[in-house]
């Protein structure tokens, strides 16, 4: 029975960093100047 209380500590654990990490990967709106980056500009 301890054994899988470690377990689901540890399958807790990391799912709360997974949500807290989460906002820091979403997309959102990318300002990036063009003149310094030439490969994101428009042909």
């Amino acid at each position: 029975m301890k054994d899988m209380s470690k377990k689901m500590m540890r399958a807790g654990a990391l799912t709360l960093g997974v949500i807290a990490l989460a906002p820091m990967a979403s997309a959102g709106e990318w300002r990036l100047n063009a003149d310094r980056y030439p490969d994101i500009r428009e042909d």
